[in-house]
């Protein structure tokens, strides 16, 4: 099946957005250089949501049993399997003990990485200044709205400096 020219894909729509001129963009998103106002903002929130990513909670024992599951722990396991078959008993403690043993140490590593993050998550407080519809007696409205979702990757802190930058 063919897909009609006339509609189009979301991939599209969204590169199509990047290439256009500010005011159309705006524009096409229902935006002004105001700000939207505060009755628009609760209707696209409404819609859309809040603007943060959600965060799965996994289970600890879930985690700690996935180390030994994959191709090299079963080939480890199947050595502690023909270990006790063939009752050679201090082959079979001794790798008994090494497949715990790398389980326990990959386990608590991930655990304390995943404190780190979440350590550095809370640190950052990354506040987002909006704008909500222009008020003649006092001028530009100006709000102050936490993120919860801080931008992570290699520029992450040149785009906070440069959004600093623009609004103050």
């Amino acid at each position: 099946m063919e897909a009609k020219p006339d509609q189009a894909k979301p991939e599209d729509d969204k590169n199509s957005l990047k290439t256009l001129a500010m005011p159309e963009l705006m524009k096409k998103l229902g935006a002004t250089a105001d700000g939207l106002t505060q009755a628009e903002a609760t209707k696209r929130q409404t819609q859309y949501g809040p603007n943060q990513l959600e965060e799965k909670e996994t289970n600890e024992y879930l985690k700690f049993l996935s180390y030994f599951w994959g191709p090299i722990p079963w080939m480890i396991e199947g050595a502690v399997i023909l270990s006790g078959v063939v009752r050679h008993w201090l082959d079979f403690f001794v790798i008994l003990a090494l497949l715990c043993s790398n389980a326990l140490v990959g386990f608590w590593e991930e655990h304390q990485a995943g404190n780190a993050i979440a350590a550095l998550k809370a640190r950052l407080a990354i506040l987002a200044k909006v704008k909500r519809q222009m008020d003649e007696s006092q001028g530009q409205r100006v709000g102050t709205r936490r993120c919860h979702s801080p931008p992570v990757g290699r520029h992450s802190s040149r785009r906070r400096a440069s959004a600093r930058r623009r609004f103050h």
